[in-house]
């Protein structure tokens, strides 16, 4: 275990492994709003075993390289790597024209943000392989403390199985395209909503180009109770003849495109 507090701590280092060989478990928490750990290399959470990373109260996290949470799994041994990256009001920045940010590449992996955390992440993939799996979550309970996640491409389910959840309080942008079940046999689910209970404005998710519900694999995007979805690019549902998806505005739910085409079951 490894602790990063306040009060000016800061620690930089090359590259960072978290649960390097299997049976290992590897922690570190950054915390206040002096507390910095920068890398410059690459950063694996979970790499034959389990990694966890937790920023709080104003904590960050820098890192000019890739990212890999979950790397590996046995499979016939019920042995898979595990990683979770908790951002609690602190802040995760990686160079998002340079590194590739892998949730979940054939381990078990969390990802949740919450009560103004921030992430910048480059190319980004959510359940990258088919023995790939990823939960990743995203609000805020403080309407004065918005969550946000900017990320340069965003595949939620590369060709494993992978769910994201928009909650209130929270915007995540995409500059470039978002595919959900991208490659054939991928299982991606995004939710965009507001919990019953709550009085903060629900989920926000920004899409500078294209959005594919369903490029190869299965997928599902539900925008209810206030959620709101932009897209600048083409909406594609079911692209590919070996994919499937399904797009559903529910109660207070809204969907803005500013391209010429919805394209529903384009081969699929």
């Amino acid at each position: 275990v490894l602790e990063i507090e306040g009060g000016s701590r800061r620690l930089f280092s090359g590259d960072a492994t978290l649960g390097r060989f299997w049976g290992s478990r590897g922690e570190v928490g950054v915390t206040g709003p002096d507390a910095q750990w920068g890398i410059l290399g690459n950063l694996v959470i979970g790499n034959e075993g389990s990694g966890q990373i937790t920023l709080e109260n104003g904590a960050t996290l820098g890192v000019s390289g890739n990212v890999d949470l979950a790397r590996f799994r046995l499979a016939g041994f019920g042995q898979a790597s595990d990683g979770a990256l908790i951002i609690n009001s602190g802040s995760f920045v990686q160079d998002p024209d340079t590194g590739t940010f892998g949730i979940g590449i054939s381990g078990d992996a969390t990802l949740e943000i919450s009560n103004g955390g921030q992430l910048v992440s480059g190319y980004t993939t959510l359940g990258l392989n088919a023995d790939g799996t990823a939960e990743a979550s995203i609000y805020s309970n403080d309407a004065t403390r918005l969550s946000r996640w900017q990320a340069n491409n965003l595949r939620i389910g590369g060709a494993g199985q992978a769910g994201l959840a928009i909650g209130q309080g929270a915007v995540v942008h995409v500059a470039g395209d978002a595919l959900i079940g991208d490659e054939a046999g991928s299982r991606g689910t995004v939710l965009v909503f507001r919990e019953a209970s709550s009085a903060v404005d629900a989920g926000i998710l920004n899409i500078g180009g294209a959005l594919a519900v369903g490029e190869g694999g299965h997928a599902s995007l539900l925008i209810g109770n206030g959620g709101k979805v932009d897209v600048a690019g083409v909406v594609v549902i079911a692209d590919n003849a070996s994919a499937s998806g399904s797009l559903v505005v529910g109660s207070a739910g809204e969907l803005n495109t500013h391209h010429d085409g919805i394209y529903v079951g384009a081969l699929g």
